[in-house]
């Protein structure tokens, strides 16, 4: 589904990511892990259009990414919640949601906000709320809501558990089994690299933006490389 080339991926004089190549089949979940500053945000945005590349190819369906705008990306098929959540503080729960079935259909974009708010309870509850006196945990399930609306076939989650509680860690990786199950691709990038590789079908470790170690998740989780550097007390 997604093919990833020679990426590289400049801020200024600073080189973020450099050759990065893997792919991503359809209805498989693939982590993307690595430290802090290892080029896995910026790869995520990279496809998402949100960053100019140096370099590379970027295809989705076969389809070459590069040049487009992040809107055509989503009409494309993907979606993305991003670090942090970004969601419309200022905005309700409605609000933020309307925006993102913005460029769906009305028959469809009712029927999928319907959907979603089965899904996400809590965000029915919360729909007239102002998004950010939302708690962190009901934050990111709007930004995944949001990500959703559109009826991606791939969903790239970035930092989707970071500083949450332990029950909504438990929910947000539940989900991620439920989308799968549903036929949804999913590009994860987590810092909880133990859960991810439990729900992963496979991995991807960058290390100062080249990639390190790929392959099945099981490998990953047994690769003695990986434990010392993941899973040390």
């Amino acid at each position: 589904m997604l093919s990833v080339s020679g990426l590289t991926v400049d801020y200024g004089a600073v080189r973020a990511v450099e050759g990065v190549g893997f792919e991503v089949g359809t209805g498989e979940v693939v982590a993307l892990l690595g430290a802090n500053g290892a080029g896995k945000t910026t790869t995520l945005m990279a496809i998402a259009g949100l960053r100019r590349i140096a370099s590379g190819e970027i295809a989705f369906e076969g389809r070459a990414l590069a040049g487009l705008a992040p809107e055509e990306i989503v009409r494309l098929g993907i979606g993305v919640a991003p670090e942090g959540r970004r969601i419309f503080a200022g905005l309700s729960v409605a609000e933020n949601l309307a925006l993102a079935a913005a460029i769906v259909a009305p028959e469809a974009a009712s029927e999928r906000l319907e959907a979603l708010l089965a899904r996400f309870p809590i965000l029915r509850e919360r729909y007239r709320q102002r998004a950010g006196l939302l708690s962190g945990g009901e934050q990111q399930m709007l930004a995944v809501a949001r990500a959703l609306l559109p009826a991606p076939r791939l969903l790239m989650l970035d930092e989707p558990s970071l500083g949450l509680a332990p029950q909504m860690v438990d929910r947000i990786f539940d989900l991620i089994v439920e989308l799968k199950s549903e036929g949804i691709t999913v590009l994860l990038v987590e810092q909880n690299v133990a859960r991810s590789l439990e729900v992963a079908d496979r991995g991807v470790v960058l290390a100062n933006g080249r990639v390190a170690l790929a392959g099945p998740a099981a490998e990953l989780r047994a690769d003695d490389q990986v434990r010392a550097a993941y899973f040390a007390a």
